[in-house]
Protein backbone atom coordinates (compact mmCIF):
# COMPACT_ATOMS: atom_id res chain seq x y z
CA UNK A 1 0.00 0.00 0.00
CA UNK A 2 1.12 3.71 -0.71
CA UNK A 3 1.40 5.61 1.95
CA UNK A 4 0.64 9.13 0.74
CA UNK A 5 1.66 11.50 3.36
CA UNK A 6 4.96 9.96 3.54
CA UNK A 7 5.54 10.39 -0.24
CA UNK A 8 4.32 14.08 -0.44
CA UNK A 9 5.39 15.81 2.66
CA UNK A 10 4.11 19.08 2.85
CA UNK A 11 7.62 21.53 1.87
CA UNK A 12 8.23 23.56 5.08
CA UNK A 13 7.78 26.56 2.74
CA UNK A 14 4.49 25.83 1.66
CA UNK A 15 3.07 25.87 5.61
CA UNK A 16 1.54 29.27 4.85
CA UNK A 17 0.47 28.63 1.46
CA UNK A 18 -3.22 27.72 2.12
CA UNK A 19 -4.57 29.74 -0.87
CA UNK A 20 -5.07 28.56 -4.19
CA UNK A 21 -2.94 31.38 -6.30
CA UNK A 22 -5.36 32.15 -8.88
CA UNK A 23 -9.11 32.42 -9.60
CA UNK A 24 -9.25 29.38 -12.12
CA UNK A 25 -7.84 27.42 -9.01
CA UNK A 26 -10.58 27.76 -7.09
CA UNK A 27 -13.32 27.11 -10.36
CA UNK A 28 -11.66 23.97 -11.10
CA UNK A 29 -11.50 22.42 -7.70
CA UNK A 30 -15.02 23.55 -7.39
CA UNK A 31 -16.14 21.71 -10.47
CA UNK A 32 -14.62 18.56 -9.90
CA UNK A 33 -15.48 18.35 -6.45
CA UNK A 34 -18.97 16.59 -7.08
CA UNK A 35 -17.80 14.72 -9.44
CA UNK A 36 -15.18 13.28 -6.69
CA UNK A 37 -17.67 12.97 -3.92
CA UNK A 38 -19.25 9.55 -5.06
CA UNK A 39 -16.01 8.43 -6.94
CA UNK A 40 -15.21 4.62 -6.28
CA UNK A 41 -12.56 4.01 -9.17
CA UNK A 42 -13.18 -0.26 -9.57
CA UNK A 43 -16.19 -0.45 -8.80
CA UNK A 44 -19.08 -1.28 -10.93
CA UNK A 45 -22.15 1.25 -11.71
CA UNK A 46 -25.48 1.03 -13.57
CA UNK A 47 -25.78 3.61 -16.46
CA UNK A 48 -29.05 5.17 -17.17
CA UNK A 49 -29.38 4.11 -20.32
CA UNK A 50 -28.45 0.41 -19.91
CA UNK A 51 -29.31 -0.13 -16.70
CA UNK A 52 -29.07 -3.94 -16.68
CA UNK A 53 -25.42 -3.57 -17.78
CA UNK A 54 -23.10 -2.42 -15.11
CA UNK A 55 -19.89 -0.28 -16.18
CA UNK A 56 -16.22 -0.37 -14.33
CA UNK A 57 -15.20 3.25 -12.37
CA UNK A 58 -12.40 4.80 -14.17
CA UNK A 59 -10.85 7.77 -14.30
CA UNK A 60 -11.45 7.61 -18.13
CA UNK A 61 -14.63 7.56 -17.84
CA UNK A 62 -14.79 10.18 -14.63
CA UNK A 63 -12.80 12.94 -17.37
CA UNK A 64 -15.40 12.04 -20.03
CA UNK A 65 -17.95 12.52 -17.65
CA UNK A 66 -16.36 16.34 -16.64
CA UNK A 67 -16.30 17.09 -20.54
CA UNK A 68 -19.67 16.64 -21.09
CA UNK A 69 -20.46 19.31 -18.59
CA UNK A 70 -18.42 21.95 -20.31
CA UNK A 71 -16.97 23.97 -18.01
CA UNK A 72 -16.53 27.40 -18.88
CA UNK A 73 -12.83 27.76 -18.17
CA UNK A 74 -12.42 24.92 -20.13
CA UNK A 75 -13.36 27.02 -23.74
CA UNK A 76 -11.77 30.35 -21.50
CA UNK A 77 -8.24 28.20 -21.60
CA UNK A 78 -8.79 26.81 -25.23
CA UNK A 79 -9.93 30.20 -26.66
CA UNK A 80 -6.83 31.43 -25.43
CA UNK A 81 -4.61 29.17 -26.68
CA UNK A 82 -5.98 28.77 -30.38
CA UNK A 83 -7.96 30.74 -32.53
CA UNK A 84 -11.28 29.30 -31.72
CA UNK A 85 -13.27 31.77 -30.60
CA UNK A 86 -16.65 31.93 -28.15
CA UNK A 87 -18.66 31.51 -31.55
CA UNK A 88 -17.55 28.17 -32.40
CA UNK A 89 -18.18 25.85 -28.93
CA UNK A 90 -19.73 23.35 -31.52
CA UNK A 91 -16.41 23.30 -33.62
CA UNK A 92 -14.13 22.35 -30.64
CA UNK A 93 -13.74 18.10 -30.50
CA UNK A 94 -14.24 16.23 -28.00
CA UNK A 95 -10.55 15.14 -28.22
CA UNK A 96 -9.38 18.77 -27.90
CA UNK A 97 -11.31 19.21 -24.66
CA UNK A 98 -10.07 16.04 -23.41
CA UNK A 99 -6.86 16.48 -23.79
CA UNK A 100 -7.15 20.23 -22.41
CA UNK A 101 -9.26 19.00 -19.10
CA UNK A 102 -6.62 16.60 -18.14
CA UNK A 103 -3.44 19.33 -18.90
CA UNK A 104 -5.68 21.74 -16.63
CA UNK A 105 -5.58 18.84 -14.03
CA UNK A 106 -2.41 18.16 -14.43
CA UNK A 107 -1.04 21.11 -13.40
CA UNK A 108 -3.90 22.15 -10.78
CA UNK A 109 -3.18 19.20 -8.90
CA UNK A 110 0.39 19.38 -9.19
CA UNK A 111 0.37 22.84 -7.85
CA UNK A 112 -1.85 21.34 -5.03
CA UNK A 113 0.48 18.68 -3.94
CA UNK A 114 3.83 20.21 -4.31
CA UNK A 115 3.55 23.74 -3.67
CA UNK A 116 0.51 24.26 -1.29
CA UNK A 117 -0.68 23.21 2.13
CA UNK A 118 -2.93 20.89 0.82
CA UNK A 119 -3.81 19.57 4.42
CA UNK A 120 -4.76 22.70 5.31
CA UNK A 121 -6.52 23.44 2.04
CA UNK A 122 -8.86 20.25 2.65
CA UNK A 123 -9.34 21.30 6.60
CA UNK A 124 -10.05 24.84 5.11
CA UNK A 125 -13.76 26.34 4.17
CA UNK A 126 -13.29 25.14 0.55
CA UNK A 127 -14.78 22.62 1.45
CA UNK A 128 -17.59 23.65 2.62
CA UNK A 129 -20.76 24.33 3.35
CA UNK A 130 -22.03 21.11 1.37
CA UNK A 131 -19.81 18.22 2.40
CA UNK A 132 -19.76 15.90 5.47
CA UNK A 133 -16.01 15.09 7.07
CA UNK A 134 -16.25 11.40 4.98
CA UNK A 135 -17.29 13.19 1.92
CA UNK A 136 -14.47 15.74 2.13
CA UNK A 137 -12.04 12.51 2.89
CA UNK A 138 -13.14 10.92 0.21
CA UNK A 139 -12.88 13.90 -2.35
CA UNK A 140 -9.09 14.38 -0.83
CA UNK A 141 -7.89 10.77 -1.88
CA UNK A 142 -10.10 11.25 -4.81
CA UNK A 143 -7.79 14.07 -5.76
CA UNK A 144 -4.68 12.25 -4.43
CA UNK A 145 -5.83 9.33 -6.80
CA UNK A 146 -6.69 11.80 -9.68
CA UNK A 147 -3.26 13.01 -9.60
CA UNK A 148 -1.46 9.54 -9.80
CA UNK A 149 -3.52 8.97 -12.65
CA UNK A 150 -3.10 11.65 -14.29
CA UNK A 151 1.13 11.81 -13.89
CA UNK A 152 0.76 7.85 -14.96
CA UNK A 153 1.79 6.86 -11.89
CA UNK A 154 -1.31 5.26 -10.22
CA UNK A 155 -0.80 2.99 -7.38
CA UNK A 156 -3.30 2.03 -4.29
CA UNK A 157 -3.52 4.26 -1.84
CA UNK A 158 -3.35 3.29 2.22
CA UNK A 159 -6.78 4.60 2.12
CA UNK A 160 -6.93 4.48 5.93
CA UNK A 161 -3.29 5.39 6.91
CA UNK A 162 -4.53 8.32 4.29
CA UNK A 163 -7.57 9.34 6.67
CA UNK A 164 -5.94 8.99 10.03
CA UNK A 165 -2.81 11.74 8.61
CA UNK A 166 -5.60 13.82 7.23
CA UNK A 167 -7.37 14.08 10.48
CA UNK A 168 -9.78 16.25 9.26
CA UNK A 169 -11.79 18.16 12.12
CA UNK A 170 -15.57 19.82 12.08
CA UNK A 171 -14.75 23.45 11.62
CA UNK A 172 -16.95 25.61 14.51
CA UNK A 173 -18.89 28.36 14.02
CA UNK A 174 -17.66 31.86 15.14
CA UNK A 175 -19.67 34.28 16.67
CA UNK A 176 -18.88 38.15 16.08
CA UNK A 177 -20.94 41.29 17.97
CA UNK A 178 -21.70 44.70 17.21
CA UNK A 179 -23.63 47.21 18.60
CA UNK A 180 -24.74 50.37 16.97
CA UNK A 181 -26.84 53.24 17.68
CA UNK A 182 -29.59 54.86 15.53
CA UNK A 183 -32.56 56.64 16.24
CA UNK A 184 -35.36 54.25 15.70
CA UNK A 185 -37.19 54.18 18.46
CA UNK A 186 -36.76 50.49 19.03
CA UNK A 187 -34.34 48.01 19.31
CA UNK A 188 -32.95 46.07 16.15
CA UNK A 189 -31.00 43.11 15.37
CA UNK A 190 -29.96 41.72 12.48
CA UNK A 191 -28.40 38.28 11.87
CA UNK A 192 -26.22 36.94 9.10
CA UNK A 193 -23.90 34.37 8.21
CA UNK A 194 -20.98 33.53 5.67
CA UNK A 195 -19.73 30.43 4.09
CA UNK A 196 -17.04 29.97 6.47
CA UNK A 197 -19.54 29.87 9.47
CA UNK A 198 -19.17 33.42 11.01
CA UNK A 199 -22.24 34.33 12.26
CA UNK A 200 -22.71 38.41 12.45
CA UNK A 201 -24.75 39.70 15.02
CA UNK A 202 -25.97 43.21 14.87
CA UNK A 203 -27.73 45.48 17.69
CA UNK A 204 -28.55 48.81 17.23
CA UNK A 205 -30.11 50.56 20.22
CA UNK A 206 -32.07 53.83 19.96
CA UNK A 207 -29.94 56.01 22.74
CA UNK A 208 -32.67 58.60 23.65
CA UNK A 209 -35.10 55.84 24.14
CA UNK A 210 -32.73 54.43 26.40
CA UNK A 211 -32.27 57.89 28.14
CA UNK A 212 -35.41 58.39 28.10
CA UNK A 213 -36.67 55.13 29.91
CA UNK A 214 -33.48 53.15 31.22
CA UNK A 215 -35.14 50.31 29.37
CA UNK A 216 -33.85 47.98 26.28
CA UNK A 217 -37.32 47.02 24.41
CA UNK A 218 -38.05 42.99 24.37
CA UNK A 219 -36.32 40.93 21.50
CA UNK A 220 -39.51 38.57 21.95
CA UNK A 221 -40.48 39.97 17.99
CA UNK A 222 -37.50 38.79 16.85
CA UNK A 223 -37.97 35.04 17.85
CA UNK A 224 -39.61 33.74 14.79
CA UNK A 225 -36.59 35.51 12.46
CA UNK A 226 -34.25 34.05 14.47
CA UNK A 227 -35.96 30.82 14.26
CA UNK A 228 -35.93 31.16 10.63
CA UNK A 229 -32.45 32.06 10.17
CA UNK A 230 -31.49 28.84 12.46
CA UNK A 231 -33.23 26.56 10.93
CA UNK A 232 -31.08 27.17 7.52
CA UNK A 233 -28.00 27.96 8.92
CA UNK A 234 -28.53 24.81 11.27
CA UNK A 235 -29.45 22.54 8.27
CA UNK A 236 -25.68 23.46 6.84
CA UNK A 237 -23.74 23.33 9.80
CA UNK A 238 -24.86 19.99 11.00
CA UNK A 239 -23.71 18.40 7.44
CA UNK A 240 -20.47 18.44 8.56
CA UNK A 241 -20.59 15.96 11.55
CA UNK A 242 -20.42 12.12 11.78
CA UNK A 243 -22.89 12.39 14.72
CA UNK A 244 -25.84 14.36 15.75
CA UNK A 245 -25.14 17.71 17.07
CA UNK A 246 -28.60 18.89 19.05
CA UNK A 247 -30.08 21.84 17.32
CA UNK A 248 -30.71 23.70 21.08
CA UNK A 249 -27.42 22.66 22.65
Amino acid sequence: MFDWFQTFSINPEAQNLTQFPTPLGINVLNFIKPFLQNFYPGHATHTPTIPQQPICNSFNNLLQNMILQKPQFLFDIIYQNTSNTPSFNSNISSELLLFTLKNILSNFTTVLFTSLNYKKIFHSHYFLPLYSISQRAHIAINLARLHLFLHNKYRTINYTQFYLDLDLKPIRLSLHFDTTHHNFNSISLEIKHDSKYNIYITFNIDPQYFLQTFHIPSFKTYCAPFDTWFTKFYNIYKKQFLYTIYSRK
